[in-house]
């Protein structure tokens, strides 16, 4: 099982824009390879998002339907 560290440091490197893609693709490929367990999961998940979303809106009232919560 990887950690929440190991999570993040598999993204960062998947948007390392200095590392070569074949090398990102082999990632992917041992990453997908393996049981994934429901915690990996979360970290990715939310590591994934405060990456890509580091200032996430809020709106009152209003209620997220994206599946992410």
């Amino acid at each position: 099982s990887l950690s929440k560290k190991d999570m993040q440091s598999f993204i960062v490197t998947l948007f390392d824009s200095n590392i070569e893609t074949n090398v990102k693709v082999e990632l992917l490929k041992a990453y997908t390879n393996k049981d994934m367990g429901q915690y990996e999961l979360t970290y990715l998940v939310e590591y994934f998002i405060q990456t890509n979303y580091p200032n996430q809106p809020f709106y009152n009232k209003a209620m997220c339907v994206c599946g992410t919560g």
